[in-house]
Parts: structure tokens; sequence; C-alpha cells
């Protein structure tokens, strides 16, 4: 690599911090804007099927979060590694970094190919699937497990380009993928022409397309334009470290991402015995929180390449700083949403129902649970600030006592002693001990005295 090109790749330790920070958040948000479409237009067009279509296809969601997940998680790992590689200015092993990347996402897709396929009978019957049901999700699922490889490869290629500091050919790449899908599913689904009607096979294949269209682009992309995958032969010996390293945090990362699905069911569990308006207006709700979290969430993403390639290069007082901001701007953010959802509420909850009773579990839920957005942002600041100096057990650890030493026991006192509030309330005390006992052990790690003994020396100077 030359010296220029190992100037430009370590940008993100020069310049401002917030601004930079900021820029790099926004195309993740436009990204996880894509990727909820995604799921969204299926689900729009397989419901004009019928009822059983959209119940088919509802119950494909845990298998295809799960596996998504994965890839997902192993893709913070490959950010990490690759951001904090550039900040040392060792990219020289990049090349060679991205081929194992790749090499890994191909495992990854045909062990996804494999498992899925072998499992759909007894792990949909698990949830509760049947006879024609079943059969039309089985359908739909063969398509979507043989095309797991380019939904795998194309994740990891793009988390190499976002350890770059590269956010917005990801987002394109996603967004190519979205609208091809929204142009596939209707003819492939209902038949255009010579096309025949292939209903949900249909939404499945216009997926597997869609997907496979990401693949070459983003090869193009990390070999045109970042000049990487120029020396295929790599030695096992140094495929094996990568991945190693790789893991070390995509690993728990992936552990993390499946903790948010099981939260999720736990609470609709205990809520379950307050009837099924209350499921129904946490359950929207949560959408729209969901998505009012996304700038937070997005920040958090793009602290990883920062710190990264930060700590490569030895520059903790840019570490310091991005997450000093970051705390700030997210703590603000959620105040904000806060004001906003709670004020709010009694409006927004016609957007999904008519119900009184569904309206008013949705207003108690913004007014009680979202007392702990503020701190619940700043949780996910922590989480990603470790990850990216290669440390992720703080942030399996966090999430673990959120969820288990925190959020259920809070939200079982909470409803014995003030029932449905009780509960909104727990919640909101849980991710607020998350928050804090993350800004502790932030402050514990990034101290200066114990940054000076993590220094091998003077700060690392990329060559110009």
């Amino acid at each position: 690599m030359t010296g220029s090109s190992n100037a430009k790749r370590a940008a993100l330790t020069e310049g401002r911090v917030g601004a930079t920070l900021i820029r790099l958040s926004i195309p993740l948000v436009f990204a996880f804007v894509s990727m909820l479409l995604f799921n969204l237009v299926d689900t729009i067009f397989v419901g004009m099927l019928g009822t059983d279509e959209l119940a088919a296809i509802s119950f494909s969601f845990p298998a295809v979060f799960f596996f998504n997940s994965i890839s997902i998680g192993i893709g913070t790992g490959v950010t990490s590694l690759v951001s904090r590689t550039v900040g040392a200015c060792k990219t020289s092993r990049l090349s060679a970094l991205t081929i194992s990347t790749l090499l890994l996402g191909l495992l990854i897709g045909i062990a996804v190919t494999v498992t899925g396929i072998a499992t759909m009978g007894p792990l949909f019957n698990a949830l509760g699937a049947s006879g024609s049901i079943l059969e039309m999700l089985k359908d739909y699922m063969t398509w979507w497990y043989l095309g797991a490889v380019f939904i795998s490869v194309p994740i990891l290629g793009g988390s190499v380009l976002r350890g770059l500091g590269d956010m917005k050919r990801p987002m394109y790449i996603l967004i190519a993928a979205v609208v091809l899908n929204v142009v596939l599913d209707p003819i492939l689904i209902f038949g255009f022409g010579p096309i025949p009607s292939l209903g949900m096979e249909g939404a499945a294949i216009a997926t597997v397309i869609a997907r496979f269209v990401t693949l070459p682009l983003t090869l193009i992309v990390l070999r045109k334009e970042e000049g990487l995958l120029v020396e295929w032969m790599v030695p096992i010996k140094n495929i094996l470290r990568s991945w190693k390293d790789i893991l070390k945090v995509g690993v728990p990362a992936t552990f993390v991402n499946i903790l948010a699905p099981v939260n999720t069911a736990i609470i609709t569990a205990i809520l379950a015995g307050y009837g099924k308006e209350v499921v129904a207006g946490f359950g929207a709700g949560t959408r729209l929180e969901g998505l009012l979290l996304m700038p937070p969430i997005a920040l958090s993403v793009a602290l990883i390449p920062f710190i990264g390639q930060n700590s490569g290069a030895s520059r903790w007082d840019r570490v310091r700083t991005a997450i000093r901001f970051s705390n700030r701007l997210s703590a603000a953010w959620g105040i904000l949403i806060y004001l906003l959802l709670s004020s709010t509420s009694l409006l927004t909850a016609r957007l999904f129902t008519s119900d009184p009773e569904v309206i008013d579990a949705y207003w108690r839920f913004f007014v009680f649970s979202g007392l702990g957005y503020t701190l619940i942002s700043v949780s996910f600041i922590a989480g990603s600030a470790f990850n990216a100096v290669g440390r992720p057990m703080p942030s399996a650890v966090l999430n673990i006592i959120r969820l288990i030493a925190f959020m259920v026991p809070f939200m079982l006192i909470g409803g014995h002693l003030l029932g449905l509030e009780g509960i909104f309330l727990g919640i909101a005390l849980s991710n607020i001990l998350a928050g804090m006992a993350g800004i502790v052990w932030l402050k514990a790690y990034f101290r200066p005295d114990a940054l000076e003994k993590k220094k091998k020396g003077a700060q690392v100077v990329c060559d110009t």
C-alpha cells in the first residue's frame, strides 16, 4: 500500500471529532431504515395473498432474525479489527484480512443453508406452524436458506468498508437491493406477462436475487475502489489468525444481538397476563420506539471504526472525546424522544388502532418505560466502545446484567406492587442502571492513567 493510501484510510484519526461521528452516523440511519424496508416490503406483498400466507411469513421472522444476527454480529468483529489495523498503519495486511473475512462469510452462509434446511420442519413445528401454513413456510424458507451466502458475504464485505471509514457505499448497495426487491416482489409473487405467479416462493426468490446483486457490487467496491482483493493466495495460518481475531469480538456481539428478541419475548410473556390489548399496545409501541432509537444506535455503530482507528493509532485523546460527545448526544436524544413520545402517544396510537384499551397500554408504555431512554441510549455507546478496542465482554456482561439481574426482577416486583405501570417502570429502571454501569465501566477503562499503560510508545503517524 502506498503512503497516501495509508493516510487516506486513517482519515478518522484527524479532524473534528463530533462532525466526523455525525458524518459517519447519517448513512447508517438510512442503511437501518433500508433493512427494515426489506422485510416490510415482503410482508406487505405477501399479505395481499391472504391471511395464511401472512401468517406463514410471520413464522419466518425469528429464524431470519437469528441467522442475520450471526452475520451482523461477526461483522462487528470485522469492523473492529479492520479499523484497528488501519489506525496502526498496518494497511499491508488489509487485502489478506479482507480475503479471510469473505471466506468466513462464505462458511457462515453455507452453514446457515445446511443447518436451516435440515431443521426447517422441527423448528417451525415448534413455533406452532402446521398444515398448509407449514408447507408454504418451507417453500419460502428453502429459497431464503439457499441464498444465505448472498447475505453473509456482502454483510461482512460491508463491515470491511465500515472499518475503513466508508459508511456511504455499503448504504448505497443496500438501498439498491431494497429497490430491486420492491420491483421484483409484485412481478414474481403475482406474475407479469410470461412470468407465472409464484406466490410466497416468488417473494423468497425476489429476496435472493436482490441479495445476490449486493455480492458483485461489494466485491467491485473492495477491489476497484479500495485496491483490496489483490492477493488471493493467503496462508492458512494467516486466515485462521484473522478468524480468531474477528470471532473474539464477533461471537459476543452476536450473542448480544440475539438477546434483543429474547428480551422482547420475556417482556411479552409477562405482559400477556394483563390481556391481549396490553400486548398489542406494547407491540405497537416498540415499533415506533425502535424507529426513533435508530440515531443513537447508528452513532454507536459509527463509534466502532472511529475508536478502532484512533485506538490503533494510540490517539486516546480522540477516543475519550468521542465517548464524551457520543454520551452527551445520545442522552440528549433520549430526553428529546421521551418528551416527544410521552406527550404525543395518545395521538400516535391512532396510527395503529382505535381500541381504547390498546391506546391506554400504548400511552402507559411510553410514559413509564420511556424514562429510561436517556441511559439506554448511553449503554449503546458503552457496548460499541468496548467492541471497538477488541474487548467485547463488557458489552455482553452489561446486556446480561440488564436483562437477567435487573429487568426481569424489576418487572415482576413492579408488577406486583404497581400493576402495569410497575412493569413499565421496571423496564425503565433496568435501562437506567445498565446505562449507569456502562458509564462507570467506560470511565474506569478509558481513564487517562489507564490509557497511558495501553500506549506502546508515541502516537502512530502514517506516512504521507
